[in-house]
């Protein structure tokens, strides 16, 4: 089974301010952003990378709720209350496709028929994933199970790639996404220094001014640094000065252009000059701040 929780205000009901999504669809709601980690063995971990993504797209969470901004995570298995604790590390293949069944097919379809692309287009747009370490293979796996329910709904080729690019993917210290690609619009974050980061060491793999690198690999475009051997997802989103600006500008810029579609009547998609724009704005402000110190 896969689980999905939320982070919320704290409460008497919600003194950790988590909760468990039961008998609603998020996904269809309205913007979110869903942060998959690595091993979500304990009810806390997925608690503090929500605490930790909390403070890139809305700090006063404990106290401001904003629907706009649904910041969810996962759990895997069986869910056991005592110790709060899941049985597995990822979902087996029938746990995601009921996954997928269950949240995602009525974003593509009505009355068991395919809808409209731009419409479908518009109910993905509303995915902002986090992945983190091997929670890359999670969404893969999630990933690859979707296309194949587009398919299985007569989607073409280029229908599935048009849908799909909605989704924004911030693949975090991941080793997977950069060598397999992805037809999300992702992106990975790492540092060529972490050894859990499995990243695009070829000849095109380049670390500028030994800072960073803005690299296409595949379907994917990889965002690295020369930085310490910290694998820690605290570090990657509050505590590397190339990296975690980036990061929130990213998610941060997908979750704006979500909540922009949600009052059009045509969509207005994401792509990967708008978040190249943000970035080297980004980069302006650093060059100033590095003349000024000069």
């Amino acid at each position: 089974m896969i689980y999905i929780y939320e982070k919320v205000c704290k409460t008497n009901e919600n003194p950790y301010g988590i909760k468990q999504i039961k008998n609603e669809n998020p996904f269809k709601k309205g913007p979110c952003v869903v942060m998959i980690i690595a091993v979500p063995k304990h009810l806390r971990d997925i608690n503090g990378s929500l605490r930790q993504t909390a403070q890139i797209v809305n700090p006063d969470i404990d106290t401001n709720y904003d629907k706009n901004k649904r910041i969810l995570g996962l759990g895997f298995g069986n869910f056991y209350e005592g110790s709060e604790t899941f049985s597995q590390k990822a979902p087996n293949n029938e746990e995601t496709e009921e996954f997928i069944d269950k949240y995602f097919v009525s974003l593509f379809t009505e009355k068991g028929k395919k809808i409209n692309v731009l419409e479908a287009m518009k109910n993905f747009r509303n995915l902002t994933f986090i992945a983190y370490c091997n929670g890359a293979r999670t969404f893969v796996d999630i990933e690859n199970c979707l296309y194949k329910k587009l398919k299985e709904y007569n989607y073409t080729e280029i229908e599935i790639n048009m849908i799909l690019s909605q989704i924004c993917l911030a693949a975090i210290s991941g080793n997977v996404i950069q060598h397999k690609g992805s037809r999300t619009l992702a992106l990975s974050f790492g540092d060529i220094n972490d050894d859990k980061y499995d990243g695009c060491y070829n000849s095109s793999f380049k670390i500028i001014n030994n800072r960073k690198a803005f690299v296409n690999c595949g379907t994917t475009l990889t965002l690295a640094t020369s930085h310490s051997k910290d694998h820690s997802l605290y570090r990657y989103m509050t505590g590397d000065y190339i990296l975690s600006p980036r990061i929130s500008s990213f998610i941060n810029t997908s979750l704006n252009n979500a909540i922009e579609n949600q009052n059009n009547d045509i969509i207005n998609p994401i792509t990967y000059e708008k978040i190249d724009n943000e970035f080297r704005k980004l980069d302006e402000i650093e060059n100033k701040k590095m003349t000024m110190k000069l």
